[in-house]
């Protein structure tokens, strides 16, 4: 058997041998398709759940929540939350989030950062998504997986698209 990662380091180097990995060819992460997922959700009008994090207990992780927190988890999408909820609205800011009981600091502080440069921002996300008559309930990001360090140039061959979901 070989060792972990090597299929998939196999696999990212075929992508990158037919052209993909760019900004404007990106990767698939979990050969999700954002295209395709939207057009088939919103010629059907259903929304996305995803097979690999379904809107369940399963997805949380254990041991994150206590049992008691975990009991009260509900998933709601977002016009569940908000009459008109917004996916970006008069602009973005660092303020625009809060971190919560999660230890995902160097997530958001990612996603902060990002907000001081907004050419950089809108590579990562990509303009003209929303909760419009054709909302599917995806989202689509571009985040590069090249797992350099700091100080290093990102490897453009490991941009990936990735789709993020609002849960049910």
């Amino acid at each position: 058997m070989p060792p972990p990662g090597v299929c998939l380091n196999i696999m990212e180097a075929r992508q990158k041998q037919e052209g993909y990995g760019s900004l404007l060819n990106p990767s698939l992460l979990f050969s999700q398709d954002y295209q395709q997922l939207k057009e088939f959700c919103v010629t059907r009008r259903v929304k996305f759940i995803d097979d690999m994090f379904p809107p369940d207990r399963k997805s949380i992780g254990q041991g994150i929540l206590s049992p008691s927190d975990l009991a009260r988890v509900v998933w709601l999408r977002p016009a569940k939350i908000s009459q008109n909820p917004s996916f970006v609205l008069h602009g973005f800011s660092r303020f625009d989030f809060g971190q919560g009981v999660l230890g995902n600091c160097w997530f958001l502080a990612s996603i902060g950062a990002l907000t001081f440069q907004d050419h950089i921002f809108r590579q990562v996300v990509p303009a003209k998504q929303g909760f419009d008559e054709n909302y599917c309930g995806l989202f689509h990001f571009m985040v590069n997986t090249n797992n350099n360090t700091a100080g290093t140039k990102p490897n453009t061959a490991s941009m990936k698209t990735v789709i993020m979901i609002d849960c049910t």
